[in-house]
């Protein structure tokens, strides 16, 4: 199973900002290919489904605490919350 992590800041101050870039593919790609993005795992929306004209399984993570310097981002525990395997 692949990962797509869309990274971004959460709240109206970053909606369809240059900072929310991952957000906007993660919820383009959810939308495109029905899967829902509501999991909350650790510190990540998360929802799993099939992309592409393989279907291939992904997970999409969506980061729900601040990205960029000193606020870290997805972690091996919000990565593991989409239940890989």
């Amino acid at each position: 199973m692949d990962v797509i992590v869309g990274l971004g800041n959460p709240g109206q101050r970053y909606r369809h900002t240059r900072h929310n870039l991952g957000f906007d593919v993660i919820d383009a790609l959810a939308e495109r290919y029905r899967i829902a993005i509501r999991q909350r795992e650790a510190e990540a929306l998360c929802g799993t489904g099939q992309i592409g004209p393989t279907e291939r399984r992904c997970c999409g993570l969506r980061p729900i605490t601040l990205s960029g310097a000193g606020h870290g981002g997805p972690s091996d525990d919000d990565r593991a919350g989409c239940h890989l395997g």
